[in-house]
């Protein structure tokens, strides 16, 4: 639903769920099943998370890393990790994403 409202829906071509991997993040390999399930690379793949964890799980699978600072995320901690960008508002998202 969230992605509908910032209008990003058509852009994500799938979602793993906890449920379909037995390591879980910082682990890179629910990103890495994601990955093989759209027969993709990392190269050019942007992982899009709100914790410390989401974006050491991005840059381990080779994804660049959008850190959004609504959510769990916190800008220093997020930062101190660094992401390809640290996003505050939806807008930023949407133009880290979509340029």
């Amino acid at each position: 639903q969230a992605m509908d409202i910032l209008g990003i829906s058509e852009h994500v071509e799938v979602l793993v769920a906890m449920e379909d991997t037995e390591r879980h993040k910082p682990d890179p390999t629910p990103l890495l099943l994601a990955l093989d399930r759209m027969g993709r690379s990392a190269n050019g793949a942007v992982y899009v998370g709100d914790a410390v964890v989401d974006v050491l799980a991005g840059k381990a699978a080779g994804m660049d890393t959008v850190a959004v600072t609504w959510g769990a995320g916190l800008p220093e901690p997020l930062e101190a990790v660094r992401p390809s960008a640290v996003v505050t508002t939806a807008g930023e998202l949407r133009f880290a994403l979509l340029g």
